[in-house]
């Protein structure tokens, strides 16, 4: 095993316990999955983030109420439809497009959760476990928007990943 893989799970399990630990103090509200997946799409490739959504929705079944592997197919699909609106809309790797990104990713996290849970209730008469509301949407929509802007300041400032693309003076505005 490489130095690189050892140290992409070193990190997966550390961010997985920061989330875990996140999550109880704060009632499930705090959800950043969806906003690290579709950053490391944006920034890195597929296929990593493919393996991060993996392990990470391997991890969440651990602890999950909802049947084991329910959150590894809903990472999976996450990935995919994120991978699928980078390849086909996104043009120009911004800030905005990474954030706009980063919303529909939070959203169709939740979407695809209530919609497993509403077929298990369907299916088998599953007890409703998780509850969905607009705040505790909203909730997790501003903070993953201000998870996205840290996570693209503090890439801007580390690599050349992104152009600086908020103010530049030698290129005219149009």
């Amino acid at each position: 095993m490489s130095k690189k893989n050892i140290f992409t799970i070193l990190l997966i399990i550390l961010i997985f316990i920061l989330h875990q630990s996140l999550i109880l103090k704060l009632n499930w509200r705090l959800n950043f999955w969806p906003v690290i997946l579709v950053f490391i799409l944006f920034i890195f490739d597929y296929k990593l983030s493919l393996i991060w959504a993996l392990t990470v929705g391997f991890l969440l079944d651990l602890y999950s109420s909802l049947p084991f592997g329910f959150n590894l197919v809903i990472l999976f699909l996450l990935t995919l439809t994120a991978y699928l609106l980078i390849r086909g809309f996104v043009t120009n790797r911004s800030f905005l497009s990474l954030l706009i990104l980063a919303i529909f990713a939070t959203l169709f996290y939740n979407i695809f959760i209530f919609l497993s849970q509403e077929l298990l209730i369907w299916l088998i008469d599953f007890n409703k476990i998780l509850t969905f509301d607009l705040s505790t949407i909203f909730v997790q929509i501003v903070s993953n928007a201000v998870l996205t802007f840290l996570l693209f300041i503090s890439t801007l400032k580390l690599t050349k990943r992104f152009q600086n693309n908020f103010f530049n003076p030698s290129q005219p505005r149009l």
